[in-house]
């Protein structure tokens, strides 16, 4: 976290302050408080080093998951005051869990190429800006249209485009910029996935130390680093040094959902880790603690899934 104990007090404050308006909004109005809780939190999480990318879906995630038990004490609140229509709530409850679930599927469904070139759109207007926090803008969506090259398998333009984002962060905060750090380590993804694991590694030890002269140490763009490296490390062979990164970054990961992408990822690279070290009994168990996150699985392709199930057997 790099931040100066000043900052750090006056967002305690700021978080202390947000839980007894939220309280107080969910206590008199029965609403959770959200509008309160986000951006609370999106500070909160800017100084714990989070992705600007990802940023705002956790805030967003984590106030769902605050409101949940004020919602649940308002309501029981209410209902002890007789302020409650059962007749509605068993109306409006199966339908708004099927609205939701609906919803889910909905986004995880949603058209894959009208998003890059959405991005794509966004990039073109960024060809004049060389300073400015909207030059830093570009530099981001540059970032997100590289990462959603890579997942669609558009490996050249993914590199093209990483690199380009990566240049820009460097122009604008300096050959240090720890804001450069994540297009290098998805350029070091394309690479790899192009079968240049050597290459890919160098751009990950250069996205660590980015980090590192940052006085970034643990959170969640490390953790994606760490689990990126370890793939080339089994690439080339290296599986205990693999093993090294994946247990630095299990930790890293411990304030996400169960179910989740990045999870996925690590369980199927440690499993692979154990695998090519002979460990069976480690690989079997880790792989089907894999399985068990199937909703998650587009996180991975085709082919490690089924690597999961034939380790899980």
């Amino acid at each position: 976290m790099d931040a100066s104990l000043g900052e750090i007090l006056a967002l305690a404050a700021a978080i202390l302050a947000a839980g007894v308006v939220t309280g107080l909004l969910a206590g008199l109005f029965g609403i959770g408080g959200g509008a309160v809780i986000v951006p609370v939190l999106y500070e909160v999480f800017r100084l714990a080093g989070v992705p600007e990318a990802v940023r705002m879906q956790l805030c967003i995630g984590t106030s769902l998951a605050i409101i949940v038990p004020t919602a649940w004490r308002s309501y029981r609140a209410h209902q002890a005051r007789g302020l409650v229509l059962p007749e509605v709530l068993a109306a409006w409850t199966v339908p708004a869990i099927f609205g939701v679930a609906l919803g889910s599927l909905a986004v995880q469904r949603q058209d894959h190429e009208a998003a890059i070139e959405r991005l794509r759109a966004i990039t073109r207007t960024c060809g004049g800006i060389v300073d400015g926090s909207a030059a830093g803008e570009c530099s981001e969506a540059l970032t997100v249209l590289a990462e959603a090259l890579l997942r669609s398998g558009r490996l050249d333009e993914a590199a093209v485009t990483a690199q380009e984002a990566a240049r820009r962060r460097r122009e604008l905060e300096g050959d240090a910029s720890p804001d450069s750090a994540r297009p290098t380590r998805i350029h070091g993804e394309v690479l790899l996935a192009q079968g240049h694991a050597e290459q890919a590694l160098e751009r990950f030890d250069l996205a660590a130390r980015l980090y590192e002269g940052a006085g970034m140490r643990a959170n969640i763009a490390i953790a994606d680093l760490l689990v990126a490296r370890a793939r080339a490390l089994l690439a080339l062979g290296r599986s205990n040094d693999a093993l090294g990164d994946l247990d630095r970054a299990t930790p890293m990961l411990a304030s996400l959902v169960p179910v989740s992408g990045r999870r996925l990822r690590l369980f199927a690279t440690k499993a692979s880790a154990f695998a090519a070290l002979g460990r069976v009994d480690e690989a079997r168990a880790v792989a089907r603690a894999a399985l068990a996150l199937a909703p998650a699985r587009a996180a991975i392709d085709a082919a490690e899934w089924d690597a999961l199930q034939a380790l899980a057997r």
